[in-house]
């Protein structure tokens, strides 16, 4: 079924968690079994349910209680983690080959060829079936065990009032998250910032039911964002990589093309996450709960009257 809350007459919030959480476990243990069949994609799916099962549980920061949050948190981010070399040797060779497509002239084609050369051997070092295999089936472990925990999550809460405070952190954080990269626009900062709102946008995708036309501009507008800002961090991560080629591989007229490149790539990037992330955070978190709960109300009282909103 989808990633989204059935607010169906007869559906209970709390055992719709449940089904979900179970679900994103299930996709991404059945994408471990079969990781090197497809790597690179398998890692990206196994990631992306990994994500939305944290943008999940930061929903139910308060009613799963501090201890059994920090737990299921940190089952999740581990699993992740073992991963997290694998796809960042993917979009390292990614991202150079983009490079590679829009070539202008301001970057050779020898620079860009022991760019490619460079990213793709680091690639065969890190991305070896034995280390995949055991990076997997660590993350499946710990998979298992959240799996197995699930029948204890207690989630005394109710209707929306499940979900308010978990949404107001998150809009709150993500908020905040931009009003730092205008302060102090330093990476680590934007890949905050970026967590913040795939979280906030995961959630937003939980809710798309309550008012199926409004959630979805929110949600495309913060998967533009959230790309723009991954992209960007790609590109760092990138630059840190290809540190290697000053060693005298490239000349230094082919090393300054490369930075040049890459700040043009970041502005445009950052241009553009100016321009969503002002449009999409204008209020308070309050007034965006609200906004939301006012929906699911909508929503649930229609279903309750037979009306389909």
């Amino acid at each position: 079924m989808a990633y989204a809350i059935d607010i169906a007459r007869d559906a209970d919030p709390r055992r719709e968690i449940r089904r979900i959480a179970l679900e994103r476990i299930v996709s991404a243990r059945k994408n471990l079994r079969k990781v090197t069949d497809g790597v690179d994609e398998r890692i990206h799916g196994i990631r992306r349910d990994l994500k939305k099962l944290r943008a999940l549980i930061r929903l139910l920061r308060k009613p799963l209680g501090k201890s059994r949050f920090k737990q299921e948190d940190h089952a999740f981010r581990d699993a992740g983690r073992l991963l997290a070399p694998f796809r960042d040797a993917a979009a390292r060779v990614a991202v150079v080959e983009a490079l590679r497509g829009k070539e202008t002239g301001a970057i050779s084609a020898s620079a860009l060829e022991a760019a490619h050369d460079e990213v793709r051997s680091l690639y065969r070092k890190t991305v070896r079936k034995d280390d995949v295999r055991k990076a997997a089936k660590g993350a499946d472990a710990l998979l298992e065990e959240a799996e197995k925990r699930l029948k204890d999550w207690e989630l005394e809460e109710s209707g929306f009032g499940l979900l308010r405070e978990g949404l107001a952190v998150m809009y709150a954080h993500a908020r905040t998250g931009l009003a730092r990269c205008l302060i102090h626009p330093t990476a680590p900062n934007f890949h905050d910032w970026r967590k913040c709102c795939k979280y906030l946008r995961y959630q937003i995708e939980l809710l798309h039911p309550v008012s199926p036309r409004e959630m979805k501009v929110a949600e495309d507008t913060l998967h533009k964002l959230t790309d723009l800002l991954g992209n960007d961090h790609d590109l760092a991560v990138l630059g840190e990589t290809l540190e290697s080629l000053s060693d005298g591989t490239l000349d230094d007229a082919e090393l300054w093309a490369i930075h040049q490149s890459f700040q043009s790539e970041h502005q445009r990037f950052m241009k553009g996450c100016w321009i969503k992330g002002r449009g999409f955070f204008t209020g308070n978190a309050g007034d965006f709960v609200k906004r939301i709960e006012g929906y699911w109300e909508a929503a649930t009282m229609g279903r309750m009257s037979g009306i389909d909103t």
